[in-house]
């Protein structure tokens, strides 16, 4: 990820505020129904997750249920505006602030905070400068489109810091259809980090208007999309 364009992002969201209050919150822009993922308040993805070791099929939902200042001092990241999007599975829970590149085509990862059944902090991760989440610029919709990314993790957990590096290389593959969504927009990645000689090996088909529809990471889990709202978008 590119530390010119995060800060460039943060800049132009930070011009968008009147108010320079920390915490305060807005309805945010509208979904883009012609993007592969609508992002705006009110959008929620579910999906059936396959462990594929198990056979065990659990759920995990997503919602975006803010656009607001992440009001994060202590990460230096606040007097801008981002969304905050929620996860839930059956056994934890996570918060994420995310924001989008100027002409909406990047969506960027920024900080992290997971949480137990009982809604107690367990960890932290943030990304300097931001993890990318996904891309639909021209130039990487078109398949064969490769493109390299960098950021480091700061994964903070009970008082420890540890600092992982990440190096990960992205390919747009072939369309793959996947019912009712038709034709999608899949993206791979090989992320290799300092902390693993392991690399994650995962690919994330994305439908128009809908979002994220598929997902499979090697070894470690395969997601279909169960339902979905993106307000203003046909379902």
């Amino acid at each position: 990820m590119n530390r010119t364009l995060v800060a460039l992002v943060i800049a132009a969201a930070a011009a968008c505020r009147d108010d320079g209050v920390v915490g305060i919150d807005v309805p945010g822009p509208n979904c883009d129904c012609n993007s592969y993922f609508p992002t705006c308040v009110g959008a929620s993805w579910t999906y059936a997750v396959e462990n594929p070791q198990t056979g065990v099929v659990t759920p995990k939902t997503f919602s975006i249920t803010d656009y607001s200042d992440p009001g994060r001092l202590d990460f230096d990241l606040y007097g801008f505006m981002a969304f905050r999007q929620r996860r839930v599975t059956d056994s934890d829970s996570k918060d994420s602030w995310l924001i989008q590149s100027p002409d909406g085509l990047q969506l960027i990862w920024l900080i992290d905070d997971w949480f137990d059944m009982n809604g107690r902090r367990t960890r932290t991760e943030w990304y300097d400068p931001g993890k990318l989440r996904m891309d639909e610029s021209p130039d990487h919709t078109v398949v064969g489109a490769t493109w390299h990314e960098h950021y480091t993790e700061h994964h903070l957990e009970m008082g420890t810091e540890t600092i992982v590096e990440h190096q990960i290389d992205w390919e747009t593959r072939p369309s793959e259809v996947h019912d009712p969504f038709g034709e999608t927009l899949c993206e791979h990645k090989l992320d290799i980090a300092s902390d693993s000689p392991v690399p994650v090996d995962a690919t994330y088909c994305f439908a128009r208007g809908v979002g994220k529809v598929y997902e499979l990471t090697a070894l470690v889990s395969e997601e279909a999309l169960l339902d979905w709202t993106a307000p203003g978008c046909a379902q």
